[in-house]
């Protein structure tokens, strides 16, 4: 059986905050199954994804308005608020917000529980489908639901003073895959709506439940590690012969496609820098988690402090002395792995374009000098461990530039707001660049056909 190795592939760019990862305290799964004709313990499956690699999940819908996802550790929500009760038809569904779950690009929720308070007697129902088209329950038109009839619940409070149903899935989970909706409706007796509240909880993962795979591959970072801010396109497809999707999903491609069969699992978080990944890894990230081969994606949030960046030559600086912690403990728990720190992609954002003051860098962007300190603390930590299946993926400014405004999402492309890539364009050309480093590792000698 091939040699496992490990690919870290670090997220150096992000803007939106999500949230800390969870390590909800489950069993791991050690089922046996076998592995090119050898008999070997399976590492990896739902328990261990949820254990190791989840960030909590949590929304609140009322009717006073939605409050947002709340992903990470936190799961206190607010509780709901009333309003003037609207005028309804008699058995008729209203909609409670229509599409009030609906996970994030590449990613899987796995909902535990969902919470829902009403004020007065009312039939609640609640639909899964696919976006875009409209579907009715029981025949009612009036509700605009959702193609695919995946899953249909209906229950009755008949107390006039309303009050709370509760639907507990437990271990089982109600999964909701990429590219699925979750609305809730609620019918009445009356022509007098209802104040409601609609709490769910749960886990969001990554959406690739490949458990048999023979390899792990992570990522972890920012935003961009996250491939956050496309939501639509598919993960990852081929349409004649031009490559499109979330680069996490293109790069897995491209191992598949040369014969390593390995399961994706994103962690990234929006918002995040050194100090947080920094703090991970001294809570067990590696060592609980173990990816054969991983992508860093960890800087363009560490531009806000010159304290960050060093100022006196031969002295590292915050973040370089971070980013050697992190990668020190990746092989401590790895050694045969295979770590890809990206580097920071550019932005023409007026925020991340600050100078440094003074010392070395001065003058130059944080951006620019944090590049500069990721290079040269790979290149030493290279020199110092030979052995060590360490990379640089060349992700920078010379892959587009902030010029290049079809490289970035929509809603990015006017001057001075362009920082997370696009499906199309942006992140294709990114995976490109991860690929040809990933061709020249270690890794990718040992394992590929």
């Amino acid at each position: 059986m091939k040699t496992k190795i490990l690919i870290l592939i670090f997220s150096l760019f992000s803007v939106a905050t999500w949230g800390q990862i969870g390590f909800p305290v489950r069993s791991t799964d050690t089922a046996v199954v076998k592995i090119k004709d050898k008999v070997t313990t399976r590492k990896h499956s739902l328990d261990w994804a949820l254990k190791h690699t989840a960030h909590r999940y949590s929304k609140n819908v009322t009717s006073a308005g939605a409050f947002n996802d709340q992903v990470g550790s936190a799961i206190t929500l607010p509780d709901w608020r009333a309003v003037a009760k609207p005028t309804v038809v008699s058995g008729k569904w209203y909609d409670m917000s229509s599409g009030a779950i609906y996970p994030a690009a590449g990613r899987c929720l796995y909902i535990e529980r969902i919470v829902i308070t009403v004020t007065d007697s009312c039939t609640v129902a609640m639909k899964i489908g696919e976006q875009g088209i409209n579907y009715a329950i029981d025949g009612n038109t009036n509700a605009p639901l959702f193609t695919g009839n995946f899953h249909t619940r209906i229950d009755e409070i008949s107390d006039a003073a309303g009050g709370k149903i509760i639907w507990d899935f437990g271990d089982n989970y109600l999964r909701i895959p990429y590219k699925s909706i979750v609305s809730f409706y609620y019918s009445r007796k009356s022509t007098v709506g209802t104040n409601f509240s609609i709490k769910v909880f749960g886990y969001e993962i990554t959406n690739d439940e490949n458990w048999d795979a023979e390899y792990l591959e992570g990522v972890f970072g920012d935003s961009i590690g996250a491939a956050t801010g496309e939501d639509k396109d598919p993960q990852s497809s081929r349409r004649n012969g031009t490559r499109r999707g979330l680069w996490p999903f293109l790069v897995n491609d491209y191992l598949k496609e040369h014969g390593v069969n390995a399961l994706l699992s994103n962690v990234s978080i929006g918002g995040t820098g050194v100090a947080y990944w920094e703090a991970r890894v001294s809570d067990g990230l590696f060592r609980n988690w173990q990816p054969d081969i991983v992508h860093c994606n960890v800087g363009a949030n560490d531009n806000n402090s010159d304290a960050y960046i060093s100022s006196t030559s031969g002295v590292d600086g915050t973040y370089k002395v971070a980013m050697k912690t992190i990668i020190t403990d990746y092989f401590r728990n790895v050694p045969k792995g295979c770590f890809i720190a990206n580097q920071i992609t550019d932005s023409d954002l007026p925020a991340k374009l600050v100078n440094v003051a003074s010392g070395i860098y001065a003058g130059q962007t944080r951006i620019a000098a944090l590049r500069q300190e990721l290079i040269a603390l790979v290149n030493e930590l290279k020199a110092l461990h030979p052995t060590w299946d360490l990379h640089l993926a060349n992700t920078g400014s010379n892959i587009f530039t902030t010029s290049q405004k079809s490289y970035y999402v929509a809603s990015e492309q006017s001057v001075g707001a362009s920082i997370h890539p696009n499906a199309s364009l942006g992140y294709p050309a990114m995976s490109a660049v991860i690929e040809a480093t990933i061709a020249g590792t270690a890794f990718f000698s040992r394992n590929s056909n």
